[in-house]
């Protein structure tokens, strides 16, 4: 019977060798990367400028970005709070300006469900060949929270 045991210790050993395989690849392309949290600052108003955000791991909602004068990037979600969005675009980075109205298709690869958002360009940071953009819902928008993407929203702010 001691031979059942060690076939078991194997089994197990063996699942937590492919587990860390699967978490070195995923960061290794990217996947299951935790967003950076940054600290909140405290504008003129005195309110915190950032919210609580959520992070997307793996297969992350994906889609189009577009401005008004008819650019087009896929982009990847990144990053999700009540007020706003965060997306990456690798490779191609546009010159884009603070302030820039934009329209955002996101398309969930879980539930099949599409969203269309309005925003506005709020920041952009280059890491590497990654372009991160910093989007807040414009007037008009449907809110994050009525969007299959409330359930990529901090636990803590349900």
């Amino acid at each position: 019977m001691d031979w059942i045991g060690r076939i078991g210790d194997a089994f197990g050993a063996l699942g937590r060798a492919i587990a860390a395989l699967g978490r070195w690849l995923a960061g290794l392309i990217g996947w299951g990367a935790p967003a950076r949290q940054a600290t909140a600052r405290v504008g003129t108003s005195g309110r915190a400028q950032r919210k609580a955000r959520g992070t997307v791991m793996v297969n992350p909602p994906a889609g189009e970005l577009t401005d008004l004068q008819g650019g087009l990037w896929r982009v990847v979600l990144w990053d999700v709070s009540e007020s706003g969005i965060c997306v990456a675009i690798r490779g191609r980075q546009p010159d884009l300006r603070r302030g820039a109205a934009m329209s955002l298709r996101l398309h969930d690869p879980v539930t099949a469900i599409t969203g269309r958002f309005r925003m506005e360009l709020m920041w952009t940071k280059i890491e590497g060949q990654d372009l991160y953009l910093g989007l807040k819902l414009r007037k008009g928008s449907a809110p994050i929270r009525s969007s299959f993407l409330h359930r990529y929203l901090p636990r803590g702010n349900s």
